[in-house]
């Protein structure tokens, strides 16, 4: 027979047990009852004090004065008469603006051992050795006095002449020279004078023609140039031609007289 063992039983041990612990309850403590005290019943409300009411204080009776009568009214002041409106002042006329006229420009000529300066109708020719800086001419127009009006014709020219630095200052000349005047052709020429203190000396001067004269001065200063209007002028010819007249007349008259007597 087949040489083999018996077989051997299966060489199983017997299982084991499951190895597990059998299950512990819950570990659950039991629940507490809820931890909440009981409901404290309502305590009951107060009775509301309530105050009786106070009666009412009766009102004081309304004191009224008895109405004082009325003032009479004062009779209103008589309302005053309206013045009159014043008159307006009439506007016074606007003064025309005053335009002084310009002044006449001054020349300066060389000629040889002079310097002529001209202003206006008037020359005044100085030596070039007169004045080492350079001045300007002036001509200052003067109001006749009183007496230079009862003495001369109010158609007279009364000036000043004298030489201005540049600082304003007056300028007089230490050596004779010549003044050189164009006479005005509107008047009729009497005579040129100079004038110190109000008191008139009469210049000699010469006669250059083209209505101009000339005169040697010593210095310079204040002049008077006498002058008639040509409109007197010709009332005093005019004048003399009727005495005249009148006399031709007369003297006719008296001729023609002696002659009848004769007869």
């Amino acid at each position: 027979p087949n040489d083999t063992k018996p077989s051997t039983p299966n060489d199983t041990k017997p299982s084991k047990p499951n190895d597990t612990k059998p299950s512990k309850p819950n570990d659950t403590k039991p629940s507490t009852p809820n931890d909440t005290k009981p409901s404290t019943p309502n305590e009951p409300s107060k009775p509301s004090e309530t105050k009786p009411s106070t009666p009412n204080t009766p009102s004081k009776p309304s004191e009224t004065k008895p109405s004082t009568p009325n003032e009479p009214s004062k009779p209103s002041e008589p309302t005053k008469p309206s013045t009159p409106n014043e008159p307006s002042k009439p506007s016074e006329p606007t003064k025309p603006s005053e335009v002084k006229p310009e002044e006449p420009s001054m020349t300066v000529e060389n000629i040889g051992n002079y310097v002529k300066y001209t202003l206006s109708n008037i020359s005044v020719k100085v030596s070039n050795k007169e004045f080492k800086k350079a001045v300007n001419l002036k001509v200052e127009n003067l109001k006749l006095t009183s007496n230079m009006e009862n003495k001369f014709s109010s158609a007279s020219e009364y000036f000043k002449l004298y030489f201005e630095n540049s600082k304003k200052e007056n300028v007089n000349i230490t050596s004779p020279s010549q003044i050189v005047i164009s006479l005005d052709p509107t008047k009729q020429f009497l005579g040129i004078y100079e004038v110190v203190n109000e008191e008139t000396r009469t210049l000699q001067y010469k006669v250059l023609g083209d209505g101009k004269i000339e005169l040697e001065v010593a210095s310079l200063g204040e002049y008077l140039i006498s002058y008639n209007a040509k409109e007197e002028v010709t009332k005093s010819n005019d004048l003399h031609w009727i005495v005249y007249d009148l006399l031709m007349v007369i003297g006719i008259v008296l001729l023609v007289i002696n002659l009848r007597k004769k007869h």
